[in-house]
């Protein structure tokens, strides 16, 4: 910043970009203190729109270690001499060493304590414990160029811890839920918690109640205690498929209250979605702690509390409940998120109770009970709504839930063999494996060659050898007494005797264990005797047609040689000779006309 301009640089892309403003073209100085860094905000005076500063209206500057009071005062400062005029002689224009004097001794006013703004962004407070202290509506400080007005120093201050607070609640273990929200925790507590806030009916109708949550008002229990409930129908359908309604009440219960630092929130829900819901309850701690100056963390952690004990199914209950837990937790920072949204850019606590309400009896709740309460109707889940599940229910969808995680185990393992198998592991597998095929079909075919090496040289040792040589052939006049069965050898007398007669009845009858042999060996010969007439036809169908093919074409060459005799015997001229050759020959042009008339 100079005297008369106010020049912006910025980084991107390795290049560094430039702008110039001049400061009479600055309407109006606004400071906004807050915890985590303070705000200038520049207004631009209204301008012709061919203007380019015209389009800026307004800028806003983070402040992180500058005093903002003096940093606004020398501003101020600054743009005001812009606007006087050079030579003036009511509001002369100061030029740079008078201003350097102006600012030095500005400084010098804060170090010295005489100034009454020499406060830094420390020093000013909000609201502490519901009640409003005295400070600003708008936690702005406002320095108008006409009149030079200003703000004085808060008398209180606001003690935070040094480093993030950490919380877990006794008898809790189990973490659902753990989120960071860009707002203090008083203001995250109203948010969630105000009398007009609608979180928890949103977290109702997006889980568990398509109904109308019925959300009653703080109650005071005890010192720093409060209680709420939420009543509400569930229907479903039993075991039988009849059309059942419950009234179910859950409540919370406000258990610690530490200003700024640490809330507790105990959340009871009563499982009637579930098997044996008479006999536990699913809890849920709410702890919201302080992270940093905006800053504060939601955590949830759930339980289950026990009355009775079921037989053989309270693990499956239990993991189904604190499934629908976790679930609830996760919607619970969804919801939450949303309203954070509603809030807006800069999230202060008298808007968190202006738009969500205050606990029990605050005078800020009573400062704001014409607003109306925040919709966060459009807030859609992601996860499966509570339904009821019967035991059988439970037991099916574990059942196949541990089937998923064996096949799912099963499939991890094999891409994990996979990934480290590379393509020199299967070059060798695959040569191990032709290894093991190969020796094993070489070592049966050796083994079957030496057996048969063996067994040919005993034969050879008894000097039984098969003859090469000797071929064997049947013709059609002997087939008759080939096939034709002898039982000249079945007995040793002749077959004529009275046994023999007395034997073939008795075959003949089956009767008996020797009839019953007798057909049995018969009826698989005459099956393989059947087989093998079938092979004789086929043998004596390819027998005829050769013969005929060889007819054929000995008829055709007689036929070729009658006419050559013909023209032989018509030269010499012998009739004897002509007439035993048309004898012959005519035979022969007969046969071959029948032949063709036959195919035709």
């Amino acid at each position: 910043m100079t005297a008369q301009n106010l020049h912006f640089y910025s980084h991107y892309l390795g290049l560094v970009f430039t702008h110039t403003m001049p400061l009479y073209t600055i309407s109006e100085v606004k400071a906004a203190p807050e915890k985590e860094c303070d705000y200038l905000f520049l207004h631009m005076k209204p301008v012709s729109s061919d203007d380019d500063e015209a389009e800026m209206g307004l800028i806003t500057i983070k402040v992180f270690l500058e005093p903002l009071r003096l940093l606004q005062r020398r501003i101020d400062l600054l743009v005001k001499n812009s606007h006087n005029k050079v030579g003036s002689e009511k509001d002369p224009r100061l030029n740079s060493r008078e201003l350097l004097q102006r600012l030095v001794a500005m400084e010098k006013e804060v170090e010295h304590g005489q100034s009454s703004d020499q406060g830094s962004w420390e020093d000013v407070g909000l609201y502490m414990d519901g009640h409003h202290d005295g400070r600003r509506e708008a936690g702005e400080i406002k320095l108008n160029i006409a009149d030079h007005t200003e703000e004085k120093k808060p008398d209180g201050k606001v003690k935070l811890p040094a480093a993030p607070v950490e919380y877990i609640p006794p008898g809790m273990t189990r973490k659902s839920l753990e989120r960071e929200f860009s707002v203090s925790p008083k203001v995250l507590f109203h948010v969630m918690f105000g009398e007009k806030s609608s979180v928890f009916q949103t977290l109702y109708a997006n889980r568990r109640s398509k109904q109308p949550v019925q959300q009653v008002a703080w109650k005071e229990i005890d010192k720093g205690r409060a209680r709420r409930t939420f009543a509400y129908n569930a229907t479903f359908l039993d075991i039988f498929g009849r059309n059942r309604r419950a009234d179910i009440e859950d409540h919370q219960t406000i258990e610690k209250q530490d200003g700024s630092i640490c809330y507790v929130v105990t959340d009871i829900k009563i499982p009637w979605h579930l098997p044996h819901g008479m006999d536990f309850i699913m809890v849920s701690k709410i702890v919201i702690t302080y992270v940093d100056k905006a800053k504060s963390k939601l955590t949830v952690y759930t339980r289950l509390d026990w009355f009775k004990d079921p037989m053989l199914s309270k693990r499956m209950i239990e993991k189904q409940a604190l499934e629908d837990l976790d679930n609830d937790a996760l919607d619970l920072g969804d919801v939450v998120a949303e309203a954070i949204r509603k809030l807006g850019r800069l999230p202060q606590l008298h808007t968190a109770v202006t738009m969500f309400g205050g606990i029990l009896n605050s005078p800020i709740t009573s400062a704001s009970a014409t607003v109306e309460k925040p919709t966060l109707n459009h807030v859609s889940s992601t996860r499966i709504p509570i339904k009821h599940r019967p035991l059988s229910m439970l037991i099916l969808e574990n059942a196949l839930s541990s089937a998923e995680s064996a096949a799912s185990s099963v499939i991890i393992a094999f891409v994990a063999v996979g990934k480290l198998i590379t393509a020199h592991w299967v070059l060798l597998l695959l040569l191990s494996g032709s290894v093991i095929g190969n020796f094993s079909l070489s070592n049966r075919a050796g083994r079957a060659y030496w057996s048969e090496r063996r067994a040919d040289r005993f034969l050879k040792a008894i000097r039984v050898a098969p003859d090469g040589v000797m071929q064997r052939a049947i013709t059609l006049t002997d087939l008759s007494d080939a096939i034709k069965p002898s039982f000249s050898n079945a007995t040793t007398t002749t077959t004529t005797g009275v046994c023999w007669r007395k034997f073939e009845e008795r075959a003949e009858e089956g009767d008996g264990p020797m009839g019953k042999r007798l057909g049995i060996g018969r009826q698989r010969l005459g099956m393989v005797r059947h087989d093998l007439v079938v092979a004789l036809r086929v043998v004596n169908g390819i027998e005829r047609d050769l013969v005929k093919a060889e007819w054929e074409r000995w008829r055709e060459d007689e036929r070729r040689r009658c006419r050559l005799a013909r023209r032989l015997l018509l030269v010499d001229g012998e009739a004897q000779g002509m007439q035993e050759l048309e004898r012959y020959c005519s035979d022969c042009e007969v046969d071959a006309a029948a032949g063709e008339a036959a195919v035709v």
